[in-house]
């Protein structure tokens, strides 16, 4: 099932539906060991009901049917209609694929009841959205997550001001912000200010570039 409800982020929408069809050329390759740590530290399990925020072409989605089963559900939220065309693409051979609900959607107003999954997974996608949306966008996360529920965040992090690609990348945003898009995210302080404790943390690097990949989980009732 695919569903598009409007949102107010035409720029990074228009961006990426632009990119649908080449992502995972341009970038794929680049970003495979960060999404498997990410899944590695979720631990998807049969029956569960799990959230991605930020889906994209659909590879991790895939990987996420296949853990929870004719039993469980996932759901991917993703401003861009065009990459939930390509994530369409990609569950369409999966025997499990059914189970998946795509929905073109704010990751600040996520459509999904309070308390209505049980893991949420999000893999360099905080970095587009301005700091206003990230803080909102975690704030939905732990809404929709039940009691002890857990969420996987992979993010591009501040780096050595001198290294060399850290320098370059800073001038790739600010020459050309629309593809250089991604902003270093002070990843332990927003989990944390949302109300979710980091039980996990594995600091890694995309060309050279730094990526923390943490796991949190939210409280549970006293």
């Amino acid at each position: 099932m695919t569903e598009c409800r409007s949102s107010g982020r035409r720029g990074i929408r228009d961006t990426y539906d632009g990119l649908s069809g080449r992502y995972d050329l341009l970038a794929g390759w680049g970003e495979g060991a960060i999404e498997r740590q990410a899944l590695t530290l979720l631990s998807a399990r049969e029956g569960q009901d799990i959230l991605e925020l930020g889906p994209g072409t659909g590879r991790a989605l895939l990987s996420l049917v296949g853990a929870v089963r004719a039993s469980g559900r996932v759901f991917g939220v993703d401003l861009s209609i065009g990459m939930l065309r390509r994530s369409r693409e990609r569950l369409a051979g999966a025997a499990q694929g059914r189970r998946a609900a795509l929905i073109c959607a704010d990751a600040a107003r996520l459509p999904l009841r309070s308390s209505s999954v049980d893991a949420v997974v999000s893999i360099l996608t905080l970095e587009v959205l301005d700091r206003r949306a990230i803080t909102q966008a975690l704030i939905e996360c732990r809404r929709v997550l039940r009691p002890g529920g857990r969420m996987a965040v992979a993010a591009m992090v501040e780096g050595r001001p001198r290294h060399l690609m850290v320098r370059l990348y800073r001038w790739a945003r600010e020459h050309y912000p629309l593809w250089a898009n991604c902003r270093p995210l002070p990843l332990r302080a927003l989990l944390t200010g949302a109300g979710l404790e980091i039980v996990d943390l594995v600091s890694m690097s995309i060309c050279g570039l730094p990526v923390e990949v943490a796991l949190a989980q939210s409280p549970m009732p006293r």
